[in-house]
């Protein structure tokens, strides 16, 4: 039922913002040297613990879907001081008894609750849903659900749908983010698919970085700039058997004018002001561009081009 029915599979563990943490390439079923922890946990279950050492005892929030979720793996969270909640199939062993789909109205849930905190829900949207947690307790809130004539209808639930559904979706927008541009070239070599799927994770998580420092940015719009920033990006330097370069005192430091070019761009505003490479040169000359970033008037033209000697 998956859009890409064949491929590598990547577990991986990432914020609601789409940041990927970490990551394990699955290699089979011999990869984990402790069979019976496939045997409690399952295939899904299993690489969990793996994914979340560096949470041990840190009380953070951990989210996951049905094909991960376990009884014994919630009550192992809970032992690491991690706060899991998930989602259940019915099928799960030690599943326990809840009221009927025909008993429950929409907005109702029954629940089960162990002496050490464990907590099974189901509620009836639409549908039953089924969820269990190592940390909530009962507790009531509302969600919003769009109806057919597209009005807004409040619907009761557990505290526990409400943090699953503003935290769960990391990995998906990850993947989304990371295949709307992603890198695709046709190789006989496997790895090949490795690599370029590795290289668009840093991309994103660049991406997301960049987000929430800087503000709002289209993808296309990012993946532009960091391809104009690497293709550019020099610093001064000699080698042997090569000239060293010539130092010219600019009005702005080199660590701002050979940072990264992607972040510089031509404004064209007319012929005002001097050009600050060519009057260095003792040359008159009247640019029509500035620097977005320095904000230093630069020749830009088609016969002369002082602001890319300036920016290299």
């Amino acid at each position: 039922m998956k859009p890409i029915k064949r491929g590598y599979k990547v577990w991986c563990l990432a914020d609601n913002a789409g940041y990927v943490f970490k990551f394990d390439i699955y290699t089979g079923k011999g990869e984990n040297n402790d069979p019976n922890m496939r045997k409690e946990f399952g295939l899904g279950g299993e690489i969990v613990p793996k994914l979340t050492k560096h949470l041990h005892n840190k009380n953070h929030k951990l989210f996951f879907d049905n094909y991960f979720f376990s009884f014994p793996l919630l009550e192992v969270l809970q032992g690491l001081k991690i706060q899991a909640c998930g989602t259940v199939r019915q099928t799960r062993k030690d599943f326990p008894i809840l009221a009927g789909d025909k008993e429950l109205k929409r907005g109702q849930f029954d629940y089960r609750s162990t002496p050490n905190g464990l907590t099974l829900y189901k509620w009836m949207d639409k549908k039953a849903v089924l969820m269990a947690s190592n940390y909530r307790r009962i507790k009531a809130t509302t969600v919003k659900r769009t109806e057919k004539d597209g009005k807004k209808a409040i619907v009761p639930c557990p505290q526990v749908v409400k943090d699953y559904n503003d935290n769960m979706g990391g990995v998906d927008k990850h993947d989304m983010l990371r295949q709307l541009y992603g890198t695709n070239r046709k190789s006989m070599k496997w790895w090949h698919r490795i690599f370029w799927g590795l290289l668009d994770m840093c991309i994103v998580n660049a991406y997301v970085v960049y987000k929430e420092s800087h503000g709002s940015l289209p993808l296309l719009d990012f993946r532009r700039d960091l391809a104009q920033g690497l293709l550019t990006y020099s610093k001064e330097r000699s080698s042997r058997g090569a000239p060293k370069r010539r130092k010219t005192d600019y009005s702005i430091p080199p660590s701002v004018r050979l940072s990264n070019t992607g972040i510089h761009w031509p404004k064209f505003i007319g012929k005002k002001g001097r050009c600050e490479v060519c009057s260095k040169k003792g040359i008159e000359s009247r640019p029509i561009s500035i620097c977005s970033h320095c904000g230093i008037h630069l020749c830009c033209n088609a016969t002369k081009n002082c602001f890319y000697e300036f920016h290299t």
